[in-house]
């Protein structure tokens, strides 16, 4: 970097935070000291689910009740059911799939289980439990790298792991866990510059959940907006063109139903989605944990994304800023389920804490208490633990 741009880019940086969260050196026993705790506070929730549940792995899928009517929209299961039915019945299978070419897209998930299970239906959902928690320790080891190389503790991971969303996605065998581990060592890749190592962990975290794509399309634009554009093209191309290469195919084979296509379109007002949310305490967590945290970090990201733009704190600006602009836009269906949107979020927590370790610091703290609180959340949700 330049001697001038280096010297205006540390007066605008804050350099100093109000607590210690600066650290020094830190070993990769450090690193894998959070990962190890992380995965086993995680191992005893689910020894507590799995007590109270006379140790059935299937409490844990949320499946639909029997003899529920057809027109019944709530207390119909989640959607760690369609994972399930993936990975444990013939491939092909439509049945007990609201929209099968949909929830085919995120293969990835369904398809690890399967492949560990050695095609046996029993150990499926056991399975689904134990990637899980691996994908918890992928997700701790390549969040807590990211922080240490901007000189944040480590243990500022557990804040996603211990949040109400995460802990959500580990009780309801959801794909959140697996997508963004994948993406997060995407993101490490990047940093390294093993750029085609990189690419392939984009492209399945992509297929594991759309989400996921985010990762690199930000990284593409920051690239091009720094005029290297042929390595914007790769990580664009190589990172999407996986998933739409697999849209396509289940389109032909399954076909694209007009449902889901309506489901897909955006609200055109920024987080007028919320109106959607029927009940107060719905709208009281997306707006705690969603909305307020969107609007405060998109002011200071877009400041950060021009003022500091083709430095690395610039790119983790507009990571933000573009976990954002999904959030604001999300279409009507995703916000009627507050659970959805909290899980959408994780994006924007994880994306957050990097960029303020990188270039804001001191404000890192506040961060931290807006989310901590909200594992307590899962204390009063019924069947939860």
């Amino acid at each position: 970097m330049p001697m001038d741009k280096q010297s205006s880019m540390k007066s605008y940086v804050d350099k100093q935070p109000w607590w210690n969260i600066k650290v020094g050196n830190v070993s990769n026993k450090q690193l894998l000291a959070v990962c190890i705790f992380a995965v086993l506070v995680l191992v005893a929730l689910d020894v507590k689910v799995l007590s109270d549940h006379a140790w059935n792995p299937r409490a844990f899928i949320l499946e639909t009740p029997k003899d529920i009517p057809a027109t019944q929209e709530w207390g119909v299961g989640y959607d760690g059911r369609f994972t399930y039915i993936l990975a444990a019945r013939p491939w092909g299978t439509v049945e007990g799939l609201d929209q099968p070419a949909f929830r085919y897209q995120r293969i990835v998930f369904p398809l690890l289980v399967r492949i560990l299970s050695l095609n046996n239906p029993g150990l499926v959902p056991w399975l689904m439990i134990l990637v899980n928690l691996a994908a918890t320790a992928l997700v701790c080891g390549a969040l807590a790298y990211l922080l240490k190389q901007r000189g944040a503790s480590p243990w500022l991971t557990l804040s996603v792991i211990f949040s109400l969303a995460y802990l959500l996605t580990i009780r309801m065998d959801l794909s959140e866990p697996l997508a963004l581990g994948l993406a997060l060592l995407g993101w490490v890749f990047y940093e390294k510059d093993r750029l085609a190592l990189a690419i392939i962990l984009f492209a399945l975290s992509g297929l594991t959940k759309e989400v996921g794509l985010l990762f690199p399309l930000s990284i593409a634009v920051w690239e091009a907006l720094n005029k290297n554009w042929r390595r914007s093209m790769a990580i664009a191309v190589g990172s999407v063109a996986p998933y739409i290469v697999w849209y396509g195919f289940l389109s032909y084979w399954l076909g694209i139903s007009q449902g889901q296509v309506e489901k897909s379109y955006p609200v055109l007002i920024p987080f007028w989605g919320i109106r959607y949310l029927s009940e107060p305490y719905s709208r009281l967590l997306v707006g705690l944990w969603v909305l307020l945290p969107a609007l405060i970090a998109g002011i200071f990201a877009a400041r950060d994304s021009w003022v500091v733009k083709s430095t690395r704190s610039g790119r983790d600006a507009l990571l933000v800023l573009i976990h954002i602009c999904l959030l604001a836009f999300l279409p009507q269906p995703t916000w009627v389920d507050p659970i959805a949107i909290l899980r959408m979020g994780l994006g924007l927590h994880i994306t957050v804490l990097v960029w303020l370790a990188g270039i804001r610091p001191r404000y890192l703290p506040y961060a931290v208490a807006l989310w901590a609180p909200s594992a307590l959340v899962l204390l009063f949700v019924p069947n939860m633990i």
